[in-house]
């Protein structure tokens, strides 16, 4: 096609979506379907409003605005890149980042909860005052974390120093530097000896049998961000194991990976217990309201069962879920961690 085939932006999105439902595309970094990122594509390349589509479709075009959009409708088709890669942008609700290919495009449901300063298991979000966040890639979450938390000092620790260049553009623009302390590390390998009052992370967790399979789109990032071993559980274990509990209340808010199918768990330190306790039945109505936990409780079963991990006593609880707690205890037992009891 040439520039003359188009003449509005009616033209390119019918186009685009073709093009893109033809190619049978992935959409899995910002946008569901064919038309929304098409749409997104579009309205960035013209430096348009992002979310005022309608009084622009039948704008006609000059010939260089339509040339532009045809070389990101192929850079999106012919390399399978994502569109976050191709507009050096991505957005967590209301906060934008830049990224690029040295890190991983932003898409972690722990972004949901920060703006609720992770209510109800920080009971009082004034007394945060230190937070790590391990594997931070762009630095998103611990931008977010500095915002809802405004007496914070938040340490980011990445073990790739290009993910961490990336993370200071971040810090800079939105001037958190005197907040947001980014550390090139393996874990807690350099992490300051200090207590936290939070840890949060979202690590690489895919299993070596999902790797070979992702998406043309996940292959176009760093694959170190991804890639969670054997079965998912490499960093995650580790992170957990390297949890120093103290007399100081602890919230890790943890977001584990496709096989648990990306539910949300936490682990609120009140009182140290064994691998043999429950957590007690604690009911977090925000939280079991929320589809994408609710959605994912047969597949949670599924894998503990398969695992040897789940009493029988447990299904029920599973099959009627109203509390997140039950479902952690579960967990920490795979783990073979310390559970700890929420009172």
């Amino acid at each position: 096609m040439t520039p003359n085939n188009f003449s509005t932006i009616r033209d390119l999105l019918r186009y685009a979506v073709t093009r893109f439902n033809t190619a049978r595309l992935f959409f899995g970094h910002g946008s569901s379907n064919a038309l929304d990122e098409a749409a997104y594509l579009i309205l960035h390349t013209l430096k348009l409003p992002l979310d005022k589509l309608d009084p622009f479709l039948d704008a006609r075009l000059l010939p260089d605005e339509v040339n532009a959009v045809l070389k990101v409708i192929d850079q999106r088709t012919l390399e399978r890149l994502p569109a976050a890669y191709i507009t050096n942008e991505a957005w967590l609700g209301a906060y934008r980042f830049f990224v690029d290919q040295r890190v991983i495009v932003p898409r972690s449901f722990i972004a949901e909860l920060i703006p609720d300063q992770f209510s109800p298991w920080v009971d009082d979000p004034e007394s945060v005052t230190a937070i790590l966040e391990l594997c931070t890639g762009s630095g998103c979450l611990p931008i977010m974390l500095a915002d809802a938390f405004p007496n914070a000092q938040v340490d980011a620790v990445d073990i790739s120093a290009d993910a961490l260049a990336v993370a200071q553009r971040n810090v800079d623009e939105y001037e958190l530097q005197d907040r947001v302390t980014l550390i090139e590390s393996d874990l807690y390998a350099k992490v300051p000896t200090k207590k936290y009052d939070l840890i949060v992370t979202n690590p690489p967790y895919v299993n070596a049998g999902s790797m070979d399979k992702l998406p043309e789109e996940y292959r176009r990032e760093p694959q170190i961000a991804l890639a969670g071993g054997a079965d998912g559980m490499d960093l995650g274990g580790k992170i957990v194991k390297g949890i120093k509990l103290g007399d100081k209340i602890i919230t890790f808010p943890f977001c584990f990976y496709w096989s648990f199918c990306k539910s949300i768990g936490a682990i609120h330190k009140r009182k140290i217990n064994h691998t043999k306790s429950w957590i007690r039945d604690h009911q977090l109505q925000s939280v079991s309201k929320n589809d994408k936990i609710r959605s994912s409780i047969g597949n949670i079963k599924n894998f503990l069962l398969t695992k040897g991990s789940c009493p029988v006593n447990a299904l029920p609880l599973l099959d009627h879920f109203s509390s997140i707690s039950y479902i952690i205890s579960l967990i920490s037992i795979y783990f073979k961690i310390i559970v700890i009891n929420i009172i």
